[in-house]
């Protein structure tokens, strides 16, 4: 599961573009944020993937982005000209290859080459065309699927849906949201050639009236319940705001009014958008990004990353600076295997504290806020700071405000570990259901919830 939304023009109060997505995960797989710079490569070269090899271009771009430690492609990211993409799994009836090119290899690719959101977008459907989608997208056991996205830049977005090697786009025009189901029906505004033709043709179009991608690509067999409940959430917390905000796209992605279940009979097709591992739900929440797209002030402020690890309703977002050149290195610490030196791993440690012993939520999310609040206050001051600084000391005046917050944030990930640690000691066991879960949850990847001493190591 994951969900991205956008909001832009009159629906934003800057009448700028804010991106936001929060990438659902397996929960005992790692995430962290990495940079890469930009980069020219040997004429003729060629790049592997997470399951094939292509081509590489001459040049790419420098970008941030949050990466399955065992992948090549990004959930998420963001390039130094301000194009930000997102992703979601979909199911088509489309076939896949067997070692094609997945989702969040597209999104990396299109982050590297693309310079414009329009342009990121056409060099993804171009590479779909060629090389298709396939191979497993998942760690823990064999799945693939097709995939979605939006991909924005300060001026636009734009959501691209697939099914195999055939897609449709759709512009936007001031607010939307996309999520683990089709949603471009019978209105797009370009498509791959012979959409329809091939549709009829697979015998999956028969029915008289406008033709609708979302009906004919979609697989039947497939239930796409909590999807459309998570995208229809998304959307009316998108349209029912006005002069929009970062915060009002923080507060979507920490939404749990799916919790509710409202409609729907069955409690495991009813989930939040914010994820979290609750048996029988599997999966939680790995990271989220809200990006600030702004065209009309300093380019080293165009484009400002907000990241949280986790479920972001246990977590603070701090911001990343495009123009700052480089993030801190700390935030790519994290593979397979709890780390300790892992903001990744010690953020899904405190997480899961808090969900065994829910009495520890309420200390989390009010430190959580404190360091958000104090990010969001500096992020204000620096932008009002920096348009009086000469070039090069308004750059390094970026690079120390962005050190400076993540530091912050990082000392709170290890105040909050140590606290929580403690605390958790004196409070009443786990239900035995619960521990046997947890316990082989955190053993499969070395995480201990408590010290040894405290009895309850899984």
């Amino acid at each position: 599961m994951c969900d991205t939304s956008v909001a832009l023009g009159r629906a934003t109060a800057d009448g700028a573009v804010i991106f936001a997505k929060n990438s659902d995960r397996p929960a005992n797989e790692c995430q962290p944020l990495r940079y890469y710079p930009r980069a020219v490569h040997p004429v003729g070269s060629s790049v592997r993937c997470t399951h094939r090899e292509i081509p590489q271009v001459r040049e790419t771009a420098a970008l941030i982005g949050s990466q399955p430690s065992w992948m090549w492609g990004f959930e998420i990211g963001i390039n130094e000209y301000g194009v930000a993409i997102g992703n979601e799994a979909v199911y088509g009836r489309a076939g896949y290859e067997e070692a094609g090119l997945l989702g969040m290899d597209y999104l990396r690719l299109g982050l590297e080459r693309g310079r414009t959101a329009y342009q990121a977008l056409h060099i993804i459907t171009a590479l779909l065309e060629e090389y298709g989608q396939g191979g497993s997208a998942d760690l823990v056991q064999p799945r693939t699927y097709h995939n979605s996205f939006i991909i924005a830049d300060p001026r636009e977005a734009w959501v691209l849906e697939t099914a195999g090697r055939y897609w449709v786009t759709e512009r936007v025009k001031e607010r939307r949201a996309i999520s683990n189901c089709y949603t471009i029906q019978t209105e797009w505004d370009e498509a791959s050639p012979k959409l329809i033709e091939h549709a009829v043709k697979q015998g999956w179009w028969k029915e008289s009236g406008d033709f609708s991608f979302a009906r004919a690509y979609g697989d039947p067999a497939h239930d796409f319940r909590s999807g459309q409940c998570r995208f229809r959430r998304a959307t009316e917390l998108l349209v029912g705001g006005t002069g929009l905000e970062i915060e009002d796209l923080m507060a979507l992605l920490r939404d749990h009014e799916g919790d509710a279940a409202d409609g729907v009979a069955d409690r495991q097709a009813a989930f939040p958008i914010c994820m979290h591992e609750a048996p029988p739900r599997l999966g939680a929440t790995a990271a989220s990004l809200v990006v600030h797209l702004r065209p009309h002030v300093s380019p080293l402020l165009t484009a400002v990353a907000w990241h949280s690890f986790g479920s972001p309703c246990l977590s603070a977002f701090h911001p990343l600076y495009t123009g700052s050149g480089s993030i801190d290195s700390r935030l790519g610490i994290g593979a397979g295997h709890f780390d300790p030196s892992s903001p990744f791993w010690l953020s899904e440690r405190i997480q899961r504290r808090a969900g065994a012993y829910p009495a520890l939520k309420p200390l989390v999310q009010r430190e959580c806020q404190r360091v958000e609040r104090t990010a969001l206050e500096a992020a204000r001051n620096v932008a009002e700071r920096l348009p009086q600084l000469a070039g090069g000391e308004a750059c390094a005046e970026l690079h120390r405000v962005q050190g400076q917050l993540t530091a912050a944030f990082l000392e709170t990930l290890h105040h909050l570990d140590e606290m929580t640690a403690r605390l958790a000691a004196e409070l009443p066991p786990l239900t035995p259901a619960d521990q046997a879960h947890w316990s082989a949850l955190n053993a499969a990847v070395g995480l201990e919830l408590l010290p040894a001493q405290s009895g309850m190591t899984g």
